[in-house]
């Protein structure tokens, strides 16, 4: 299994999303490592992972975000691969302690469940509720 620095989301990372003004200012201060990972196995293709505090200190990042090649290049086909990035970004949180946190997407469900039972829980109700999902009527 082979890493190589993964410049293209890192820099739509800087361009779009990181800074002030943008959806993820919060992340400025951020030391992150985006890596693109050649094979293997990862949920969803990529994995976000906060820096333990000893590899911190010697490596200097906070977070490491691994790509495999293959979702990237998926993504990427599909013209998606700047809400790709915005996705994997969602997921760093800035505390109050000034330290990073990982978190998961609030709602989680599958669409076959939702097409058999519609939107049967609250967070589930919520997102599919919030007017810029919802689609124009004309």
């Amino acid at each position: 299994m082979d890493y190589l620095d993964a410049k293209e989301p890192r820099d739509l990372a800087k361009e779009k999303f990181i800074g002030e003004g943008k959806p993820h200012w919060h992340l400025k201060d951020c030391n992150i490592m985006w890596l693109y990972q050649d094979k293997g196995r990862m949920k969803n293709g990529y994995s976000v992972t906060r820096v333990a505090k000893l590899w911190h200190h010697v490596t200097g990042f906070d977070v490491v975000i691994k790509i495999l090649v293959e979702t990237w290049d998926h993504y990427k086909a599909d013209q998606n691969e700047i809400a790709f990035v915005d996705h994997m970004l969602s997921h760093i949180e800035l505390t109050d302690k000034e330290a990073y946190k990982i978190n998961h997407p609030p709602v989680q469900e599958f669409i076959a469940v939702i097409n058999r039972h519609g939107a049967w829980r609250q967070p589930v109700t919520d997102m599919v509720e919030t007017p810029s999902l919802r689609k124009s009527g004309g």
